[in-house]
């Protein structure tokens, strides 16, 4: 294309939308390629000067900056008879026809939607309201599409953090780590929710619309493979709480094996000191030795260390035994 013709082109926007769902925010554009497409022309100039022309209007109109949007999607608006731009398209798929799900049973209307790039033949057939229902059905899909990947961000961050926690897990981490993993668990739920709304609750151009996109960009196994993440991340974070619950119990379990050897040393000197707290004159008068007058008789250090040595050997054949 020369440098006059790249002077003179523009996009001249003839209607405009704009639409909150979920959190995301849509901008769907109709416009006339100014100058039109001259013969020679390449594909990737294009799409980059109609990408950057959108995002420049939309920047103009709104408060989002051009750097805020995500992406933009292009579909050619084409008559029946005309052939899509060579190199438009992906493939020479010449779409699926949707001629009765438009209302028009004698016209040929067909879709070839795809990532970046797409065409309707036999747009002119459309009434308003059908083209209002596949634009919605495009972005339908987007919406879809967002918010899976939003979720496999998700995943990814806290697969990031559970790898980070592996060598030392902190209660505190694994705990934040456990609430954001339910949450997102949580999220694809409703993602898979959202999916069935679609299958479910829309019908005609607009279904069609919005599961042919699905369908070109690979979602049923991208969605698939999100499901098995999640579930996946959410087995490794329960494997954290686990070794902390294991930690704990472990801990727990020294202490009460200190409790235990301090109570049979405490049961030796309580012994000693009741044995040496009365007198041993009685034993003697009546003749009856009992327990206590063999303690007194007995070294207080030798049955002091006899306590501990039991302890010791209770304790090790403990843990050995773990």
């Amino acid at each position: 294309m020369s440098q006059s013709d790249e002077e003179q082109r523009h996009l001249d926007v003839q209607l405009a939308a704009c639409c909150e769902i979920r959190g995301y925010t849509y901008y769907a554009l109709e416009a006339e390629l100014g100058n039109g497409v001259a013969e020679n022309f390449d594909v990737a100039e294009l799409e980059s000067f109609l990408s950057q022309a959108a995002m420049n209007f939309i920047s103009s109109k709104s408060d989002h900056a051009s750097e805020d949007i995500n992406w933009v999607a292009r579909y050619a608006l084409l008559s029946e008879k005309e052939k899509a731009p060579e190199g438009w398209l992906s493939t020479a798929d010449e779409g699926v026809d949707v001629s009765a799900q438009c209302g028009t049973f004698i016209k040929k209307v067909r879709m070839a939607l795809g990532w970046g790039n797409g065409a309707v033949f036999g747009w002119e057939h459309l009434s308003d309201e059908t083209q209002m229902l596949t634009v919605r059905g495009i972005i339908d899909a987007q919406l879809i599409w967002n918010e899976a990947s939003g979720i496999s961000e998700n995943n990814l961050e806290i697969l990031e953090n559970i790898e980070l926690l592996q060598a030392n897990p902190a209660r505190k981490a694994v705990r934040a780590l456990a609430n954001k993993s339910s949450s997102n668990s949580l999220t694809s739920t409703r993602h898979q929710l959202l999916y069935d709304e679609v299958l479910l609750c829309i019908q005609g151009i607009r279904k069609i619309a919005c599961l042919e996109l699905l369908k070109s960009w690979g979602y049923e196994h991208f969605n698939g493979r999100i499901v098995e993440r999640v579930s996946s991340a959410e087995v490794q974070v329960s494997g954290l709480q686990g070794r902390l619950n294991s930690r704990y119990q472990s801990a727990v379990e020294k202490i009460l094996i200190l409790l235990s050897m301090l109570t049979i040393v405490d049961l030796a000197l309580s012994l000693i000191s009741t044995a040496f707290s009365g007198s041993s004159d009685a034993s003697l008068r009546t003749g009856v030795v009992g327990i206590f007058y063999w303690v007194r008789e007995m070294n207080a250090d030798l049955i002091l260390g006899g306590s501990i040595l039991i302890t010791l050997l209770i304790s090790l054949i403990f843990m050995r035994r773990r």
